[in-house]
Protein backbone atom coordinates (compact mmCIF):
# COMPACT_ATOMS: atom_id res chain seq x y z
CA UNK A 1 0.00 0.00 0.00
CA UNK A 2 1.29 3.51 -0.94
CA UNK A 3 1.40 6.42 2.18
CA UNK A 4 -1.59 7.63 -0.05
CA UNK A 5 -3.95 5.19 -0.03
CA UNK A 6 -3.09 4.07 3.66
CA UNK A 7 -3.73 7.89 4.41
CA UNK A 8 -6.92 8.00 2.48
CA UNK A 9 -7.99 4.88 4.11
CA UNK A 10 -7.12 6.90 7.68
CA UNK A 11 -8.73 9.59 6.59
CA UNK A 12 -11.44 8.15 6.41
CA UNK A 13 -11.48 6.06 9.40
CA UNK A 14 -10.89 9.17 11.31
CA UNK A 15 -14.10 11.06 9.78
CA UNK A 16 -16.17 8.36 10.23
CA UNK A 17 -14.94 7.72 13.91
CA UNK A 18 -15.36 12.08 14.87
CA UNK A 19 -18.79 12.02 13.18
CA UNK A 20 -19.91 8.91 15.47
CA UNK A 21 -18.12 11.09 18.25
CA UNK A 22 -20.06 14.00 17.67
CA UNK A 23 -23.48 11.96 17.65
CA UNK A 24 -22.18 10.79 21.27
CA UNK A 25 -21.68 13.78 22.41
CA UNK A 26 -25.16 15.03 21.24
CA UNK A 27 -26.87 12.18 23.26
CA UNK A 28 -29.25 13.55 26.19
CA UNK A 29 -27.42 14.18 29.20
CA UNK A 30 -24.24 13.13 28.16
CA UNK A 31 -21.81 16.19 28.86
CA UNK A 32 -24.48 18.79 29.59
CA UNK A 33 -26.20 17.71 33.18
CA UNK A 34 -30.11 17.64 32.80
CA UNK A 35 -32.63 19.01 35.38
CA UNK A 36 -34.91 16.04 33.96
CA UNK A 37 -34.23 12.40 35.37
CA UNK A 38 -35.13 9.47 32.56
CA UNK A 39 -37.85 7.33 32.59
CA UNK A 40 -37.72 3.47 31.84
CA UNK A 41 -38.30 4.00 27.99
CA UNK A 42 -35.89 7.20 27.49
CA UNK A 43 -33.55 4.95 29.51
CA UNK A 44 -33.99 2.11 26.90
CA UNK A 45 -33.98 4.55 24.01
CA UNK A 46 -30.73 6.39 25.15
CA UNK A 47 -28.57 2.96 25.82
CA UNK A 48 -29.84 1.65 22.16
CA UNK A 49 -28.18 4.83 20.94
CA UNK A 50 -25.54 5.09 22.53
CA UNK A 51 -24.88 1.35 21.82
CA UNK A 52 -25.04 2.43 17.93
CA UNK A 53 -23.06 4.92 18.01
CA UNK A 54 -20.23 3.13 20.10
CA UNK A 55 -20.47 0.02 18.20
CA UNK A 56 -19.81 2.18 14.77
CA UNK A 57 -17.12 4.25 15.85
CA UNK A 58 -15.30 1.07 17.26
CA UNK A 59 -16.21 -0.85 13.93
CA UNK A 60 -14.33 2.09 11.35
CA UNK A 61 -11.47 1.94 13.56
CA UNK A 62 -11.32 -2.12 13.79
CA UNK A 63 -11.41 -1.40 9.94
CA UNK A 64 -8.49 0.92 9.91
CA UNK A 65 -6.87 -1.58 12.00
CA UNK A 66 -7.76 -4.38 9.40
CA UNK A 67 -6.18 -2.35 6.83
CA UNK A 68 -3.13 -1.31 8.92
CA UNK A 69 -2.14 -5.09 9.09
CA UNK A 70 -2.52 -5.88 5.33
CA UNK A 71 -3.08 -9.03 3.26
CA UNK A 72 -6.57 -7.78 2.78
CA UNK A 73 -8.39 -6.21 -0.10
CA UNK A 74 -4.76 -6.12 -2.06
CA UNK A 75 -3.66 -3.81 1.14
CA UNK A 76 0.17 -4.14 1.99
CA UNK A 77 0.95 -3.70 6.15
CA UNK A 78 1.69 -0.11 7.05
CA UNK A 79 4.67 0.81 7.95
CA UNK A 80 5.28 0.54 12.19
CA UNK A 81 2.17 -0.63 12.39
CA UNK A 82 0.92 -2.16 14.81
CA UNK A 83 2.32 0.21 17.87
CA UNK A 84 3.45 -2.36 19.93
CA UNK A 85 2.23 -0.27 23.28
CA UNK A 86 -1.34 -0.20 22.15
CA UNK A 87 -1.87 -4.03 20.64
CA UNK A 88 -4.27 -3.88 23.96
CA UNK A 89 -6.32 -1.13 22.97
CA UNK A 90 -6.68 -2.61 19.45
CA UNK A 91 -7.97 -5.99 20.93
CA UNK A 92 -10.17 -4.37 23.41
CA UNK A 93 -11.69 -2.49 20.81
CA UNK A 94 -12.00 -5.56 18.16
CA UNK A 95 -13.66 -6.98 20.96
CA UNK A 96 -16.27 -4.41 21.33
CA UNK A 97 -17.19 -4.12 17.38
CA UNK A 98 -16.88 -7.49 17.01
CA UNK A 99 -19.17 -8.58 20.17
CA UNK A 100 -20.88 -4.91 20.41
CA UNK A 101 -24.39 -5.70 18.84
CA UNK A 102 -24.69 -9.11 20.29
CA UNK A 103 -22.89 -9.32 23.56
CA UNK A 104 -22.56 -5.65 24.54
CA UNK A 105 -26.44 -5.00 23.90
CA UNK A 106 -26.62 -4.19 27.25
CA UNK A 107 -23.71 -1.80 26.81
CA UNK A 108 -24.01 -0.40 29.79
CA UNK A 109 -25.69 0.59 32.75
CA UNK A 110 -27.57 4.25 31.97
CA UNK A 111 -26.45 5.63 35.59
CA UNK A 112 -27.87 9.59 36.45
CA UNK A 113 -25.77 10.60 38.80
CA UNK A 114 -25.95 13.97 40.39
CA UNK A 115 -23.42 16.27 39.34
CA UNK A 116 -22.18 19.93 41.23
CA UNK A 117 -24.74 22.68 40.77
CA UNK A 118 -23.53 26.14 41.69
CA UNK A 119 -21.53 25.32 44.82
CA UNK A 120 -22.94 22.56 46.42
CA UNK A 121 -23.21 18.26 45.03
CA UNK A 122 -25.22 15.70 45.24
CA UNK A 123 -28.52 16.53 47.14
CA UNK A 124 -27.72 20.41 47.13
CA UNK A 125 -27.23 20.28 43.76
CA UNK A 126 -30.31 21.44 41.89
CA UNK A 127 -31.30 18.72 40.86
CA UNK A 128 -28.81 18.43 37.89
CA UNK A 129 -27.85 15.14 36.51
CA UNK A 130 -25.55 13.41 34.28
CA UNK A 131 -25.85 10.08 32.09
CA UNK A 132 -23.04 7.74 32.70
CA UNK A 133 -22.62 4.87 30.54
CA UNK A 134 -20.62 2.16 31.95
CA UNK A 135 -19.11 -1.04 30.17
CA UNK A 136 -21.08 -4.52 30.97
CA UNK A 137 -18.82 -6.41 34.07
CA UNK A 138 -17.31 -9.05 33.17
CA UNK A 139 -19.69 -11.36 35.32
CA UNK A 140 -22.70 -10.32 32.43
CA UNK A 141 -20.50 -11.56 29.55
CA UNK A 142 -21.56 -14.63 27.87
CA UNK A 143 -19.41 -18.18 27.92
CA UNK A 144 -16.69 -18.00 25.96
CA UNK A 145 -17.64 -19.59 22.51
CA UNK A 146 -15.44 -22.07 20.60
CA UNK A 147 -14.53 -19.79 18.01
CA UNK A 148 -14.09 -16.92 20.06
CA UNK A 149 -10.75 -15.50 20.31
CA UNK A 150 -10.25 -15.11 23.89
CA UNK A 151 -7.16 -12.77 23.29
CA UNK A 152 -9.97 -10.17 22.56
CA UNK A 153 -12.01 -10.79 25.43
CA UNK A 154 -9.07 -10.77 27.73
CA UNK A 155 -8.46 -7.28 26.63
CA UNK A 156 -11.60 -5.71 26.70
CA UNK A 157 -12.13 -7.35 30.32
CA UNK A 158 -8.66 -5.64 31.36
CA UNK A 159 -9.00 -2.33 30.12
CA UNK A 160 -12.58 -1.45 29.94
CA UNK A 161 -14.97 -3.98 31.72
CA UNK A 162 -17.04 -2.23 34.51
CA UNK A 163 -15.71 1.62 33.99
CA UNK A 164 -17.45 3.79 31.75
CA UNK A 165 -17.60 4.11 28.29
CA UNK A 166 -16.43 7.42 27.48
CA UNK A 167 -12.91 6.38 28.75
CA UNK A 168 -12.91 3.65 26.31
CA UNK A 169 -14.17 6.38 23.60
CA UNK A 170 -10.91 9.01 24.61
CA UNK A 171 -8.63 6.43 24.55
CA UNK A 172 -9.54 5.22 20.85
CA UNK A 173 -10.00 9.06 19.62
CA UNK A 174 -6.76 9.32 21.39
CA UNK A 175 -4.99 6.55 19.45
CA UNK A 176 -6.74 7.04 15.83
CA UNK A 177 -5.94 10.73 15.83
CA UNK A 178 -2.29 10.18 16.52
CA UNK A 179 -1.86 7.29 14.57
Amino acid sequence: MTSTRGQVERDRAVAAFDLAMARWANLPGTGRPSTQALDEAQREDLALRAQVTVVEAFTWVRAFDDISRGGKDGFSRLDHYPRLKQVQLMLATRFVANKGIHVLARLSAVNSVPTIGGFARGPYSGGNQAVVFTWVGIGALPQITPNEDVALRTAFCDRWSGTPVITALREVKDWIHLW
